[in-house]
């Protein structure tokens, strides 16, 4: 029964880009979709996991990149495969 991994493949860095405050603009925002988009290849990994908690950090990344305001990447999500 170990941890579970600590690392948060980067996209905590994402999430607080876009803070409470105002909208992130398009040149921020487009920033966050490129990290994203450089991520899903370990996203795609981490979801195939046999780690619960590997699974959970990696749904959580994926959720966070379909729910960026300005142009999420659903197309590349979908791509994946993984849905």
């Amino acid at each position: 029964g170990g941890g579970g991994g600590g690392g948060s493949g980067g996209f905590g860095a994402a999430n607080a880009a876009g803070g409470f405050g105002a909208a992130p603009d398009t040149a921020e925002s487009d920033a966050i979709v490129k990290q994203g988009l450089e991520g899903l290849p370990q996203l795609v990994d981490m979801i195939g996991s046999d780690d619960i908690g590997t699974r959970l950090q990696a749904t959580i990344g994926f959720r966070k990149l379909l729910s960026i305001e300005k142009h999420p990447p659903i197309q590349a999500v979908i791509q994946t495969g993984v849905l």
